[in-house]
C-alpha cells in the first residue's frame, strides 16, 4: 500500500493520494475546529447566561442601598401602612387624616341658627346677629332653613350626622345642605376625641394619650428604629380599633417586608381591622 501511494501512476483514486489524504485530514481538522468554535461560542453564550443572576444580585444590592438611604432621609414611618416621611408633622398628619381621625364633627350640633359677630369699622365695636349657620343669612325664617334641608338631616340618627373627618363633613354640606364650610358657625361642631390608649411596639410600654404616643414613637424613629422591628399590635381599645381605616397589621413580617420590597398595599384591598386579624403570637 505504501508503494502504491508513492507511485504517482497509481493516483487514480483521490482518496489514495497522500495529498488527498492530507486534504481530508485538513477537512476533518477544519470540521473539528468548527465544532470547537461552535462549542466555544456556545460556551460564551452559556457564560453570558450565567452572568445574568450576578446583575440581578447587583441590582438587588443597589436597591437595598437606596432603600437604606431613603430610610435615613425619611425616618418617620407610618405605623398603619408602608408610607415614610421626612418630618414628624407630615407623618402625624398622614396618620390622623388617613388612618385614625382624632376628632368628630356633628352637623348642626347647636341648631340651624347661631350668633355671628361683625366688626363695626367706625368705632371698632362688635355686634352679634342671629344668622343661618349654613349661609349666614340674618334672622333666617323656617322656610329658609328648610331650603337647606335642615329637618331632613335632623331626622337622621346621630351616628349618620357624625363625621370623623372634616372633608367628609364638607362633602355632606355640599350634597345635602347646598352650603360650604363656614368657620364662624361650623368650627363649634367639632368635638375632640377622648384620650386614646395605646402601646409602643418597640419597647412595649403603655401610652395614655395620642400626643404621648406621637412623641415617644418619634424618638424611636430618630434613633434609627424601623417598623420592621415592631412587635405586637397597636394596643388600642376595641372602640378605637373599629375606627382604624386603610391599615395593615403592624407585625414586623407584614409592614417590614412590604416596605423593604416597596410593595405598597392598594387602598382597595385594605379594610378595617379587628383584633383577631393580628397574629396572637405577635401580641404582647
Amino acid at each position: 500500500m505504501s508503494e502504491e501511494r508513492g507511485d504517482p501512476s497509481t493516483w487514480t483514486n483521490p482518496w489514495l493520494s497522500p495529498y488527498a489524504k492530507s486534504s481530508a485530514s485538513s477537512a476533518a481538522t477544519s470540521q473539528s475546529s468548527g465544532e470547537f468554535s461552535a462549542y466555544q461560542s456556545s460556551g460564551s453564550q452559556s457564560s453570558m447566561k450565567i452572568r445574568g443572576p450576578r446583575k440581578k444580585r447587583a441590582s438587588r444590592r443597589r436597591h437595598l442601598e437606596q432603600h437604606s438611604v431613603t430610610e435615613t432621609m425619611m425616618p418617620y414611618q407610618c405605623t398603619f401602612c408602608t408610607e415614610v416621611f421626612k418630618t414628624k408633622y407630615d407623618w402625624q398628619r398622614h396618620e390622623k387624616s388617613l388612618h385614625l381621625p382624632l376628632e368628630k364633627w356633628i352637623c348642626a350640633l347647636h341648631g340651624p341658627r347661631g350668633p355671628k359677630e361683625t366688626l363695626d369699622t367706625l368705632d371698632a365695636s362688635k355686634t352679634s346677629e342671629t344668622c343661618c349657620v349654613f349661609c349666614g343669612e340674618v334672622t333666617p325664617s323656617d322656610s329658609h332653613l328648610e331650603g337647606h334641608h335642615y329637618s331632613a338631616c335632623q331626622e337622621r340618627s346621630l351616628e349618620e350626622r357624625t363625621f370623623h373627618r372634616k372633608d367628609h363633613l364638607v362633602q355632606h354640606l355640599r350634597l345635602v345642605h347646598g352650603a360650604k364650610f363656614a368657620q364662624w358657625s361650623m368650627a363649634r361642631w367639632m368635638l375632640p376625641m377622648p384620650n386614646i390608649k395605646s402601646r409602643c411596639g418597640f419597647c412595649s410600654i403603655s401610652l395614655g394619650t395620642w400626643e404621648e404616643r406621637t412623641d415617644h414613637i418619634a424618638e424611636h424613629f430618630k434613633s434609627g428604629a424601623t417598623m420592621a422591628k415592631w412587635h405586637g399590635d397597636w394596643g388600642f381599645d376595641q372602640a378605637i380599633l373599629d375606627m382604624v381605616e386603610s391599615a395593615i397589621p403592624p407585625c414586623r413580617f407584614l409592614v417590614g417586608n412590604y416596605r423593604r420590597s416597596h410593595q405598597l398595599m392598594p387602598h382597595k384591598r385594605l379594610r378595617r381591622l379587628r383584633k383577631n386579624d393580628i397574629d396572637p403570637n405577635e401580641r404582647q
